[in-house]
């Protein structure tokens, strides 16, 4: 349309606008005239700015003018017309009936007749891009493209049979948490279109219908018709018609659910005008009304509080969400406020970043976890983490408060401690013991969040670590005369100095803790238990493995007799146990372990299953047994997802070994995703320098030595050995590991020297710290055979592969694909000494073990075929030589499972 009509049609709808439903037809034919194309562009101004059809007609009669040559049992295709359903801005929408090469009901949409112009054209062309990139079950699906036989281009996509989600959530009555776990689905199918690059642009109530999968409601995003690929290379063909297109899609939107930048036609929009759009949309399902115009420079009301102002009509809202209308205030004041408001932030770069952010702001106040929507007071935050717990706590809570403060405003944390104390004295009246000691911890508190006063602080932010400090030097002055209290604060400051990675500290608490605990409760009290177990798991941290053993036996001991074999707190030390076991290497001992506390964990309902599931899958994965890692994997990631939520330690734990698990099969594209998620989570929550960074930062690392690309992982090796010798000191074998992986990029990159001394480091830090026996010590002696074999030093090679082989073999078993590489390297120094005879039933017995393996690196399994086929070829038996460089090339190609 030109400039000049396209004012006018500005014009006449603002006129239309200003007049009485019932005059509006009579002014838009006055006005228009005989001018089709000024009338359906003023008609599209009027539908998307009411988010109704025009003028609250019916889609039949809206389209009577295109049914005209597209007329009901009308075939497009392979597609029968079967009744028109709606109409866009740019195109009919019809149910139809697919009839070959399947038989199904699709939603059939066609661009308008008049607007087969280029910029119309480029609009459809974008939105077919924009579809087909996306698959997931919270958007509608598309099949398939053409064009009538007049050249109406068409797609067909999913024909959802649902209604809008307000209208869903209203006839069922579903109360405030079936409408957030309805709209966190919704979330996911918004995010995955960005993660596409797709910007929806028009999410409305009337383009989320409500399906059913079975008993199952699912949400369903239709109608990607005006949205703008922000991917490269999606641009309409000719620079004209790229001006024009984005001219188009400015003004196109529902205005109640436009963002503000969208509204005032900004060529910029990006993932957050969706954002807002949700939070429109939300804002609608909890107080059942629309926030207001969004273009209008007025400050938007609280859910909460405009639900206060709507009179009779709350009442109906409330009844639509099973409740009262005092209640439904209750229920959204505070966090459901915040998250809707952080949403709807007419500044952009103060709203939500993603799609991903509200939903996981949503999770956290399910589970009464603070939420990032706003910045909560100390209050505020120990309200939250005593309503996740009983009011009475050991000190373990209330020192992990400590933690989730970060910063303490001045004089908050001083309030709160006092009406912690208040709630010990209501305790108090049961008149049990328990409520003497919350008593005692409260007053502990008190003392401890002191350090924020003004008259103390001067000024300063206090931080955790300080509040944490000040606590482990308080506790032994102000608890003296209350053993059990003033151990179990010790035992709780401990392990929070652990996580932390503070393990000096850690370990002068936890000791003292049960040095305590023995003293006051005798050596066979289940709490001594507990600081057993606690100080085992530090000694395991510090590859003190004989400390931590005996420390694991003894809890063990004390649980079985005391609480009975099948207790809960048995299976912990078990549990403990097996991850002792496995980091020296017994996986034999392991095993039992892991599956006696998965057992007992499942039979009584634990939360902690999922810690089994994936300590059960880390044995797996050591062993190289992958087809049932993975799936154990899977499994404790959908639990620890669920009732975690997504940026939990124990989940990132698990998608750290997953992608490990990843990488030994080849699959370098799915496991960096992973552990780049992973650490950029860690390093955000953890810190640069925790123990879960170095972890994760080591493995993505390995991901890209595995791709030859030394310098970036050189560049993470190096810094996860500053990590380690921070944490760990330079005698732990977690420490040697990053001294190996370092020394194994050096010898690809040919730099021998450096490679030989930091094998050597590390060789003779594993032998100290794990024994000559321990599989890690066999990976040291492969390794540094290979560098002696590529410096010709075949003398000194040959007894490092013979060493590693015999550890290999006794430890993993003879189909481990550790013990394969052994002996192909082994073969590969015969061969190049000539001793054929000596190379080649080392060859064959390698692939034997691949040919068992289901689930081996292609990239390994295609090593030893090559090799085999170059030694065949010098002992002068070319045909067999040529049938293993034909499997070679099948294994370069093959997917590992």
């Amino acid at each position: 349309m030109p400039t000049t009509s396209w004012e006018r049609a500005k014009e006449i709808f603002a006129a239309v606008r200003e007049r009485a439903p019932s005059e509006q037809a009579a002014l838009l034919a006055q006005e228009c005239g005989d001018d089709e194309s000024l009338r359906e562009e003023v008609q599209s101004l009027l539908a998307h700015a009411s988010g109704c059809t025009f003028l609250e007609r019916p889609p039949a009669a809206f389209l009577a003018a295109a049914l005209s040559a597209t007329a009901e049992g009308y075939s497009i295709g392979p597609y029968r017309i079967l009744r028109a359903i709606d109409s866009g801005g740019m195109g009919e929408v019809y149910e139809a009936e697919q009839v070959a090469p399947v038989q199904r009901r699709v939603a059939l949409k066609l661009i308008k007749r008049g607007l087969d112009s280029e910029e119309a054209m480029a609009r459809f062309r974008v939105e077919l891009q924009s579809l087909a990139r996306m698959s997931h079950p919270h958007i509608a699906q598309v099949y398939e493209a053409g064009a009538t036989a007049e050249g109406r281009p068409y797609f067909a996509m999913e024909y959802v049979e649902g209604e809008p989600i307000t209208h869903y959530c209203d006839r069922l009555r579903l109360d405030v948490q079936e409408r957030l776990a309805l709209f966190q689905q919704l979330c996911e199918g918004v995010q995955h279109a960005h993660q596409k690059g797709i910007i929806h642009r028009d999410l409305k109530p009337e383009n989320i219908l409500v399906t059913h999968h079975g008993v199952r409601a699912v949400p369903k995003i239709i109608d990607f018709g005006i949205a703008r690929a922000t991917a490269e290379g999606e641009a309409p063909p000719s620079p004209e018609a790229s001006r024009r297109l984005t001219t188009a899609q400015q003004r196109i939107g529902t205005l109640p659910y436009m963002s503000p930048e969208q509204a005032v036609g900004a060529a910029d929009i990006d993932t957050r005008s969706d954002v807002y759009s949700l939070g429109v949309v939300l804002y609608e399902l909890l107080a059942g009304v629309l926030p207001g115009d969004a273009a209008a420079a007025v400050e938007i009301e609280r859910p909460s509080s405009r639900l206060g102002h709507l009179g009779e009509r709350a009442v109906a809202v409330a009844h639509d969400r099973r409740t009262e209308p005092a209640a439904l205030v209750r229920q959204l004041r505070g966090d459901l406020d915040w998250i809707v408001m952080k949403a709807l932030e007419s500044d952009r770069d103060r709203r939500y970043g993603s799609v991903s952010e509200l939903a996981i702001d949503l999770e956290r106040h399910r589970r009464h976890e603070p939420v990032l929507a706003s910045s909560p007071s100390t209050a505020y935050r120990l309200a939250k983490f005593l309503r996740r717990h009983r009011a009475v706590v050991a000190a373990s809570v209330l020192v992990s408060i400590a933690l989730l403060l970060g910063a303490v405003g001045a004089g908050v944390g001083l309030v709160r401690a006092r009406r912690a104390e208040k709630l010990a004295s209501q305790e108090a009246e049961r008149g049990n013991r328990e409520a003497a000691a919350a008593r005692s911890v409260a007053d502990f508190m008190v003392g401890l969040f002191e350090l924020s006063d003004p008259d103390q602080a001067k000024g300063r932010t206090i931080t955790a670590r300080e509040i944490l400090d000040s606590g482990a030097r308080k506790v032994a002055a102000d608890l003296k005369g209350q053993p059990v209290v003033e151990a179990a604060l010790m035992d709780t400051i401990g392990s929070v100095y652990q996580s932390l990675g503070l393990f000096d500290s850690a370990e002068s608490m936890l000791g003292q803790s049960l040095a305590l605990r023995r003293r006051a409760l005798g050596g066979t009290h289940p709490e001594v238990a507990t600081s057993m177990s606690h100080l085992a798991e530090l000694a395991r941290a510090r590859a003190r493995y004989p400390q931590a053993k005996s420390l694991d036996l003894q809890a063990l001991a004390i649980r079985e007799r005391a609480l009975g074999k099948d207790h809960p707190d048995v299976a912990d030390s078990l549990n403990r146990l097996g991850l002792l076991y496995l980091s020296q290497g017994s996986y034999a001992a392991a095993e039992p372990c892991f599956q006696r506390a998965l057992a007992i964990w499942s039979k009584a309902r634990d939360g902690r299953v999922s810690t089994a599931l994936s300590h059960l899958a880390l044995l797996y994965r050591d062993e190289a047994r992958y087809d049932k890692a993975i799936p154990l994997f899977q499994r404790a990631l959908a639990i620890q997802e669920r009732e975690l939520g997504p940026e939990h330690s124990d989940l990132n734990a698990n998608l750290n070994n997953l992608a490990d698990v990843y990488r030994n099969l080849g699959r370098h594209a799915e496991a960096e995703a992973l552990l780049k998620r992973v650490l950029a989570v860690n390093e955000r929550v953890m810190g640069p320098e925790h123990p879960y960074v170095s972890t994760s930062l080591n493995n993505l690392a390995m991901v890209y030595r595995s791709e030859s690309r030394y310098k970036e992982a050189e560049a993470l090796y190096l810094r996860v050995l500053g990590i380690e010798r921070k944490l760990r000191g330079e005698n732990n074998p977690d420490y040697a590991t990053s001294l190996h992986n370092l020394a194994v990029v050096y010898r690809e990159e040919g730099r021998y020297i450096e490679a030989e001394r930091l094998f050597l480091r590390a060789l003779a830090i594993r032998e100290r710290a794990l024994g000559p026996n321990h599989p890690h010590v066999a990976g040291s002696l492969n390794h540094l055979g290979l560098l002696y074999t590529l410096q010709h030093r075949y003398a000194e090679a040959e007894p490092l592969f013979r060493r590693s082989l015999a550890i290999r073999e006794k430890a993993l078993g003879p189909d481990h694909p550790h013990l394969a590489v052994t002996l192909t390297n082994l073969a590969n120094l015969y061969r190049a000494e000539r001793r054929y005879g000596e190379a080649e039933p080392l060859l064959q017995r390698a692939l034997a073990i691949w040919d068992r393996r289901t689930d081996a690196n292609p990239a390994e399994r295609r090593a030893t075929l090559e090799s085999y086929g170059a030694l065949l070829r010098l002992m002068g038996r070319a045909r067999e030589a040529a049938r293993l460089a034909s499997r070679a090339e099948q294994a370069r190609h093959r997917p590992s499972t």
